[in-house]
C-alpha cells in the first residue's frame, strides 16, 4: 500500500537530499561516517542518511551550510 501522503513525500524528499549530499560529500568526510561506525552493524552512508534525515526534519528541510559530519567529529 502506498498511500502518498504528505509525510512520507517529505521523508522522499529527505532521502534524495540525504542520497545526493552523500554523492557530494569529499572522500576524506566519507571516511568520517565509515570510522563513525566501525564495529558496528551498518555502513557509514547508513549513518550518514540516518542523521542527515534527521537534521532536515529538525531545521524544515533545510541543508546543513558547512560540512556534514558525525557527532564530535570536525573538517580538518
Amino acid at each position: 500500500m502506498n498511500p502518498n501522503t504528505e509525510n512520507q513525500e517529505r521523508v522522499r524528499s529527505y532521502f534524495t537530499k540525504g542520497v545526493t549530499s552523500w554523492q557530494g560529500e569529499s572522500p576524506e568526510t566519507r571516511a568520517m561516517w565509515n570510522a563513525a561506525v566501525r564495529g558496528r552493524p551498518l555502513t557509514g552512508l547508513n549513518y550518514y542518511l540516518a542523521q542527515y534525515i534527521k537534521y532536515l526534519s529538525g531545521h524544515n528541510g533545510q541543508a546543513p551550510a558547512m560540512y556534514f559530519l558525525p557527532s564530535g567529529q570536525q573538517q580538518s
